[in-house]
C-alpha cells in the first residue's frame, strides 16, 4: 500500500508541478517586456496628453485674461488715450495692474505695454522710449500681426545690462480689433513651465520634453541634454492645437529593470536548476510526510478489522484514502448527533434555570450566577440587569393569519431582531419565550443606570421601527426595574408582567414602564352602586344609561386598571345586568341571552385596548336596547305603560301613591297593572317607586341642607327610621354618612 500511494501521489503532483511551473515561468518571461512596454507606452503617452493639458489650460486661461481685462479695465484703455500727455497718475495704476496680474498667475515673468501714439514702453517697473527699449524688434516684428499665437522659445530681457532669459511670448493689439493705439506683450518664462511640469514624472526614469514650431526645446536648453538623447527612447508625441508645440515622452534606458532584460539567457538557466531542486524537495517531502498517514492507516484498519465493507470475502480495500474519509465520516456523523443532543439539553436545562431565576423558586446569589452563566453560556458578569416581557398584539388574529410554520418563522425573526438591535445597543441580551404570545428578555450592561434607561429608550425605539417596518404584527413592551443582584431579578420580572396588564389602558404596540402609581387594585365592590343603576336604567329603557357606561369606562382610564381588575369589573356589570333584566318579557331575555350576553363574554375575552371593549359593549347594548324597545312597542299596553311611568315620574313624592291611585287612574286592575310595568320596565312598581324616591334624596342630601326627617316628609314616607332604613338597603350607607362623603 506504502508504494502504491507514494506512486499516486508522484505521478499526480510532478506533472502538475512541472506544468504550472513550466507554464508560468515562460509566459513571465516572454511577455514580461513586452507587457512592460505596453504599460510604459501607455503610461507616457497619458504623461504627454496630460502635460499638453495643462500647459494649454495654464496658457489659455492667461491669454483670456488679459483679453478680458484688456477690453473692460478702463484704467488700461486710459492709458493709450492720453497720448504723449505724461500722466504719472495713470501710469501708476497701470503699473499696479500688472503687478497684480503677474501675482495672480506666477508663471507671468514680465509683461509690458506700447503706446504707439507716442511710442513709450511702460513695464512692470519703468517707462522706456521704444528706441532705446531691449526688446524692440520683437515690438517691430509683431507690429503688423500683434494677435498671434504663443511665439517661439525666445531670449528677453529689459534693459541692455540684463541677462537674457529664455521666454515664449504673447502679444495683444490694443484697441484688439483697431490694433491702432499700441500693443501688450506678456512673456512666461521656460523655465518655470519646466518647474510646473517637474512635478509630474521622474527624471530619472522618463523624460517630457516640448518643441516649438521652429523645433526648439521649450523646456530645457540642448546643452543640458547634451549626451542624454542616445539614453532616451521616445514612447509618445502629443501636438498642441492652441500653441502649435509638439509634447515628446519617453523612457531613460536606465536601471534595474534594464539589468534583468539584459540577462534572459541567465535567469532561464536559474528558473530550470529551481524546478529541478523543486521536484527533488518534493520527492523527498513527500516520503517523510507520508509516514503519519500510514500510521494511521494502520490503526485504522486494526480497529476496524472485520467490520469494512469488503469483509466478507477477506480483502482490505486498496485505497486508504476511501478508508480514511470512511472513518472520518462516521466519527463526524456520531459526533454531530452527540454535539446536537448536548446543545438539545443544554438549551432546556438553561429555560428551566431561568424560569427558576425569574420566578424565584430558587435562590441564585452572585457566585452561583457566575457558576451557571458559565455553564449555559450566559454571560458571566452580572452588572445591571432589567427584565423585559414583550407580548405579540392581538394574538388570536396572528394565529389565524399565519400558519404554525410561519408563526415560527416570525418569532424567530423577532428573537433575532431584538438581540441585534440590543447588542448593537451595548447590552448582553438573554430571550426566553414564556408563553405562546410572550417573550421574556434579561438586558444587562454595565452602565449607570440613568445611562441605561437612555440607552434602552433608543433601542426599544429602534425596535418598534424595524417590527413596523418589516413585521406585519405589533408589540407591546412591558418593562421591568433595573436591579443588580440575581436574586431581584423575580422583581423586576414580576414587574414587567404587571406593566403588561395595563396594555388595555395604555393601548396596543406602546412602551409600559412598570411605576408605583401602576397598582393592582382587585377590588370592585366600590363600584357596585355604578353597576347597579346602568344594569337599572337598561332594564327601564332610560336613555341614561349610555352616560353612565361612558363615565365608568373614562373612571377606569383615569385610574389607570390593570386588565384583571377591568375583566373583574366588566365581568360583575354582566352579572348585574343579567340580574336586573331577569323580570322583562320572555321575548325580550331571549334576545338578551342568545345575542347580547354571548358577544360581551367574547369581548371581556379577548378585547386587548380598553378603547375596543367599550366599542365592543356600547354597540351591544345599545342593540339589545334597541330590539327590546322594538318588541315594547309592538305590545298593545306599551302606551299605557309609557303614561303610568310618566305619572309615577311626576308625582313619586306623593306619600298617596300606591297601586290602587293607578288603578283608579287608569281603570286597570292594581295586580294587572304591577304585572305589565315588570314586563315593560324589567322591575316591579315598588321598587321603581323606592329607586326615584332614593335618587331625589341623593340630590336633596348633596345639594341642600335640609333635615334628614323634612326630606323623608317630602319624598312620601311617614317616618323617617322607614326612610333611613330604606336608604340605607339600597344605597349601603344610611342618609347621614351619605351626606357626610359626597360633601
Amino acid at each position: 500500500m506504502t508504494k502504491s500511494w507514494l506512486s499516486r501521489t508522484l505521478l499526480s503532483y510532478i506533472p502538475l508541478f512541472f506544468f504550472v511551473t513550466s507554464f508560468l515561468f515562460f509566459i513571465f518571461i516572454f511577455t514580461l517586456n513586452e507587457q512592460n512596454q505596453k504599460e510604459t507606452a501607455r503610461a507616457n503617452h497619458f504623461l504627454a496628453e496630460q502635460a499638453v493639458r495643462m500647459v494649454d489650460h495654464s496658457l489659455k486661461s492667461i491669454d483670456q485674461k488679459v483679453t478680458v481685462e484688456m477690453l473692460r479695465n478702463d484704467n488700461v484703455l486710459q492709458y493709450y488715450e492720453f497720448g504723449q500727455e505724461n500722466n504719472l497718475y495713470t501710469d501708476v495704476k497701470v503699473l499696479r495692474i500688472l503687478q497684480d496680474w503677474m501675482i495672480a498667475n506666477p508663471l507671468i515673468d514680465s509683461i509690458y505695454l506700447v503706446r504707439y501714439s507716442d511710442e513709450t514702453v511702460l513695464t512692470g517697473s519703468t517707462t522706456y522710449p521704444l528706441q532705446t527699449f531691449a526688446d524692440k524688434e520683437y515690438v517691430g516684428s509683431m507690429k503688423d500681426t500683434p494677435n498671434s499665437r504663443w511665439s517661439n522659445v525666445r531670449l528677453y530681457r529689459e534693459s541692455g545690462w540684463e541677462k537674457p532669459k529664455s521666454v515664449v511670448t504673447l502679444s495683444r493689439a490694443v484697441s484688439i480689433f483697431s490694433k491702432d493705439k499700441g500693443m501688450l506683450v506678456l512673456n512666461v518664462r521656460t523655465d518655470s513651465l519646466r518647474t510646473y511640469l517637474s512635478e509630474m514624472y521622474n527624471p530619472q526614469v522618463s523624460y517630457l520634453d516640448f518643441f516649438d514650431g521652429a523645433g526648439q526645446n521649450v523646456l530645457f536648453p540642448e546643452e543640458e541634454q547634451a549626451g542624454t538623447n542616445e539614453r532616451m527612447r521616445q514612447l509618445s508625441q502629443i501636438h498642441s492645437d492652441y500653441t502649435g508645440w509638439e509634447a515628446k515622452s519617453g523612457m531613460i534606458q536606465t536601471g534595474f529593470v534594464s539589468f534583468i532584460l539584459s540577462v534572459y539567457n541567465v535567469w532561464f538557466t536559474v528558473g530550470i536548476i529551481v524546478m529541478i531542486g523543486a521536484v527533488g524537495w518534493m520527492i523527498y517531502v513527500t516520503r517523510k510526510n507520508y509516514q503519519p498517514i500510514k500510521s494511521i492507516v494502520e490503526q485504522i484498519q486494526q480497529r476496524a478489522s472485520g467490520q469494512a465493507a469488503d469483509s466478507k470475502n477477506g480483502t482490505r480495500p486498496n485505497n486508504e484514502f476511501k478508508l480514511i474519509e470512511s472513518t472520518i465520516n462516521t466519527m463526524f456523523h456520531q459526533f454531530n448527533q452527540y454535539e446536537l443532543q448536548f446543545e438539545q439539553d443544554l438549551h432546556i436545562k438553561r429555560n428551566f434555570f431561568m424560569f427558576e431565576l425569574l420566578e424565584g423558586t430558587r435562590y441564585i446569589g452572585m457566585e452561583q450566577w457566575k457558576e451557571e452563566a458559565a455553564k449555559y453560556n450566559l454571560p458571566e458578569h452580572f452588572g445591571n440587569q432589567l427584565v423585559l416581557m414583550i407580548e405579540i398584539d392581538n394574538y388570536d388574529k396572528f394565529s389565524k393569519d399565519y400558519n404554525q410554520r410561519d408563526q415560527g418563522l416570525l418569532k424567530l425573526a423577532l428573537d433575532m431582531a431584538l438581540k441585534e438591535n440590543f447588542e448593537m445597543g451595548g447590552f448582553r441580551v438573554v430571550t426566553l419565550w414564556n408563553a405562546s404570545n410572550q417573550l421574556t428578555v434579561m438586558l444587562g450592561d454595565d452602565f449607570e443606570i440613568s445611562d441605561s434607561c437612555g440607552n434602552l429608550d433608543s433601542a426599544l425605539h429602534k425596535i418598534r421601527d424595524w417590527i413596523g417596518e418589516y413585521l406585519k404584527f405589533t408589540v407591546t413592551f412591558g418593562i421591568g426595574e433595573w436591579v443588580a443582584e440575581p436574586s431581584a431579578l423575580r422583581d423586576s420580572y414580576r414587574k414587567a408582567g404587571d406593566a403588561l396588564q395595563f396594555k388595555s389602558i395604555y393601548g396596543e404596540n406602546s412602551f409600559i414602564k412598570y411605576d408605583k402609581s401602576l397598582q393592582l387594585q382587585g377590588n370592585v365592590y366600590e363600584y357596585l352602586h355604578t353597576l347597579k343603576s346602568i344594569a337599572d336604567a337598561l332594564a327601564s329603557s332610560k336613555e341614561q344609561w349610555k352616560e353612565e357606561l361612558a363615565a365608568l369606562f373614562e373612571r377606569i382610564r383615569t385610574e389607570k386598571m390593570s386588565k384583571s381588575d377591568i375583566i373583574r369589573l366588566i365581568s360583575q356589570l354582566t352579572l348585574q345586568l343579567d340580574r336586573s333584566l331577569s323580570g322583562l318579557s320572555a321575548d325580550i331575555q331571549k334576545i338578551w341571552k342568545t345575542d347580547t350576553v354571548r358577544s360581551l363574554h367574547a369581548a371581556v375575552q379577548s378585547f386587548e385596548s380598553l378603547a375596543e371593549l367599550e366599542d365592543i359593549y356600547i354597540k351591544s347594548l345599545a342593540e339589545f336596547d334597541r330590539q327590546a324597545e322594538a318588541l315594547r312597542e309592538s305590545r298593545n299596553h306599551h302606551m299605557l305603560m309609557n303614561e303610568v311611568k310618566l305619572f309615577i315620574d311626576k308625582n313619586f313624592m306623593d306619600a298617596n301613591l300606591s297601586l290602587e291611585t293607578l288603578s283608579d287612574r287608569f281603570g286597570l286592575n292594581g295586580k294587572y297593572v304591577s304585572k305589565l310595568f315588570k314586563e315593560q320596565f324589567g322591575m316591579k312598581f315598588v321598587d321603581y317607586l323606592i329607586h326615584l324616591r332614593i335618587e331625589q334624596a341623593k340630590r336633596m342630601l348633596t345639594e341642600t341642607d335640609e333635615p334628614i326627617q323634612t326630606i323623608a316628609l317630602q319624598l312620601g314616607y311617614s317616618s323617617p327610621i322607614s326612610f333611613s332604613r330604606t336608604f340605607k338597603k339600597s344605597s349601603g350607607l344610611s342618609p347621614g354618612d351619605y351626606r357626610k362623603e359626597t360633601r
